[in-house]
């Protein structure tokens, strides 16, 4: 059995390439600029998903995919899974998605998660769809900042979210691309508690034993210093949620009733990233 793995730079990728490996499933990877990456044990090899049609030859002779499609146009997706399925075998495709679909007024990337899930389940090929919340990953944004100052800026202190550990994720992503149990599955991936910005802030202190200020800042302030260096859309979407979510708690039972996958709490999070913030 062999797997390919896209978005393989990041966390998701690389965490799911791994365990796939320990269960002794070969894996592929790709990524839009292979040479910055060095030897990672399994080949990697070049495609850009914001060009579809360049996953084509990568997905020879493959069983599973999963795909993290983040940009380019979602429809040309549909060709070029279908063929593969029919020419190669292609059987599983876990997407990594976006909680965000559910509401999809008030975020502006849904769109996109939407329109791939849709690309993904025309192609005939059997799927499942992981729509993440509120990655953990986020509050890596605030780490050099608290290692500088002490301090943590936010928007809306109040907010709530339920941080998934991107492990989970991953689990998640190697069940679904190795069995069939998870076919035809669309699955919210939250973690087991939600917390409040603030209160995120306060965890980190307390794990990494930093004491920690959080700083209120300006919504559009915050906003436009994180669109200097964050994808186009991405801090739009994230005030969105977070203005949405300001004093209010969300749900965190849906992952275990659906997937049944206990998630990691937070405070593993940050005990597995605590270098992150105090190296």
């Amino acid at each position: 059995m062999t797997v390919l793995v896209t978005g393989i730079g990041g966390r998701i990728g690389r965490l799911t390439a791994d365990l796939l490996r320990a269960r002794g499933v070969a894996v592929r990877a790709t990524s839009s600029r292979p040479e910055r990456l060095g030897d990672l044990g399994f080949p990697v090899v070049a495609a850009d998903l914001r060009r579809p049609e360049s996953l084509r030859p990568a997905l020879e002779g493959v069983d599973g995919l999963l795909l993290y499609s983040a940009g380019g146009p979602a429809e040309a997706l549909t060709p070029v899974l279908r063929e593969a399925g029919a020419s190669d075998g292609l059987r599983r495709v876990a997407v990594v998605s976006s909680l965000s679909v559910e509401a999809p007024e008030m975020d502006a990337m849904a769109e996109h998660f939407v329109a791939v899930e849709r690309a993904v389940e025309a192609s005939g090929v059997s799927w499942t769809s992981l729509r993440g919340g509120y990655f953990a990953t986020n509050t890596l944004a605030w780490a050099h900042e608290l290692r500088a100052t002490g301090t943590v800026s936010l928007p809306f202190p109040d907010s709530y979210a339920e941080p998934v550990h991107e492990a989970d994720l991953a689990d998640l992503a190697v069940a679904a691309l190795t069995g069939d149990e998870h076919a035809g599955r669309a699955y919210p991936v939250t973690g087991p508690e939600s917390l409040t910005q603030a209160a995120m802030a306060g965890l980190i202190g307390e794990v990494t034993g930093r004491s920690v200020t959080v700083r209120p800042v300006d919504p559009e302030e915050w906003q436009a210093n994180v669109a200097r260096h964050a994808p186009a859309g991405v801090a739009e979407s994230l005030v969105a949620m977070m203005r949405a979510a300001d004093g209010r708690p969300g749900r965190t039972d849906r992952t275990v009733a659906a997937a049944r996958l206990m998630p990691r709490p937070f405070r593993t999070w940050v005990s597995d990233h605590a270098e992150d913030f105090t190296g």
